[in-house]
């Protein structure tokens, strides 16, 4: 599966893959059992490639930011119509949340989450038909979730995290560009919350009130120095 991944030029579909790696009758069938069935573990994966991305590079920020996939069908895992702004039109698509570790060189996919809307999320027919984990349900379909959930994830699987000893990414601001997929507000008070530091994409007409208490204070200490 790797192999074809680096191999194969142009559309990596599941076929396409299979035929650049091998000329078993049986390899399309097989590889899609693999990556559609097999009960794997995906999370020890990735957090072996975000501890490398640390070890290896130093990075200097964690991005966060979509992939719009456009889809024909609606059998896709999460396919729906949604409205992409980029595009300025609505589409028949997989919507992704994507974590980078970004260096001076290079910019590294570390984890991701697939939105699930609507009754891919809600209904429990259509998940199992996906095999879509229970747990996903209510959680899967709000991007502010799903991007949270990923600051946490890449930040449990970075060298010395639950030590209580500093990591080389622990302080290492989000950047975040997720306007029209999740909630600017709940992300916001949600890495607030996590004491994170952030720079994120707002929607034009988002209001933006200043922190009177935090001025407050700023001042009486400028005063008093």
């Amino acid at each position: 599966y790797t192999r074809g991944l680096l191999m194969t030029p142009g559309r990596k579909t599941v076929r396409r893959l299979a035929a650049s790696v091998s000329d078993s009758a049986t390899a399309a069938q097989a590889l899609h059992q693999f990556v559609n069935a097999s009960p794997w573990d995906w999370e020890p994966v990735r957090a072996r490639l975000a501890d490398w991305v640390v070890r290896r590079s130093g990075p200097r920020a964690l991005l966060l930011g979509t992939a719009v996939l456009p889809k024909r069908g609606d059998r896709s895992c999460g396919v729906h119509r949604r409205f992409v702004p980029q595009e300025g039109r609505t589409v028949n698509c997989q919507v992704g949340i994507g974590a980078f570790l970004a260096a001076d060189r290079a910019t590294v996919p570390v984890d991701w989450r697939l939105l699930l809307p609507g009754a891919w999320s809600a209904d429990p027919q259509v998940r199992d038909r996906a095999r879509v984990p229970e747990n996903a349900a209510g959680t899967q379909d709000s991007g502010a979730a799903q991007a949270l959930d990923l600051v946490d994830g890449v930040e449990r699987s970075l060298p010395g995290s639950g030590t209580g000893a500093d990591t080389e990414a622990d302080g290492v601001p989000v950047v975040a560009d997720l306007v029209g997929f999740a909630d600017t507000t709940a992300r916001a008070a949600g890495l607030v919350a996590r004491r994170r530091r952030f720079v994120v994409a707002v929607p034009g007409d988002l209001v933006v009130v200043p922190d009177r208490a935090a001025a407050k204070a700023g001042a009486r200490g400028s005063g008093g120095s």
